[in-house]
């Protein structure tokens, strides 16, 4: 788990965030700042009470499309848009079969349905996480709302979704601290 978390301005300042109850905004955040690499979380129950506040408000956001539970944990749906790690600090969450039950559209998380499944499989639907990544020239990842492997990184050992920082610059004595 990351010691540090951004919030990105196109979630927080839209008017599905707006709408939300005071108590749900303030438990979202306290929420995301606990997150894994992946946007995944448990022990939740800990932070409403910390919050002080209920499953109300924990059903708020799940209504709204801000997480998706699981039985033992769950994910910040925006997570990816929030935030971006260096391929060399990223673990994969341990949640790897409910991770496997998602899917990133627009670097969003989306919940597969088993009927979308049995619907969609033969019209090729904009990418699970579970398909491999397409190939790319160079060793940027360019395309970072594709798909997400089984294993969590490509051939590079990059996980998908995230950018090789190292190779716009040519020495490591170039590269800005992030």
């Amino acid at each position: 788990m990351a010691n540090r978390r951004c919030f990105s301005n196109t979630v927080i300042d839209s008017d599905d965030f707006y709408d939300l109850s005071d108590g749900a905004k303030l438990l979202y955040f306290h929420l995301a700042l606990k997150t894994d690499d992946d946007g995944f979380l448990t022990g939740y129950k800990k932070i409403l009470a910390q919050c002080g506040q209920t499953e109300k408000q924990l059903q708020e956001l799940e209504q709204t499309g801000f997480i998706i539970r699981f039985d033992k944990c769950l994910v910040i749906c925006h997570h990816r848009i929030h935030n971006t790690l260096r391929s060399d600090r990223y673990r994969p969450t341990v949640f790897c079969d409910d991770f496997e039950r998602l899917t990133l559209v627009n670097n969003v998380y989306h919940l597969i349905r088993d009927e979308d499944n049995l619907n969609n499989s033969s019209e090729g639907k904009e990418g699970t996480l579970r398909e491999e990544r397409k190939e790319t020239q160079g060793s940027k990842i360019r395309n970072a709302d594709v798909s997400h492997s089984v294993n969590h990184t490509n051939t590079d050992g990059i996980p998908h979704g995230y950018q090789r920082v190292t190779d716009d610059y040519d020495s490591y004595d170039e590269m800005p601290f992030v």
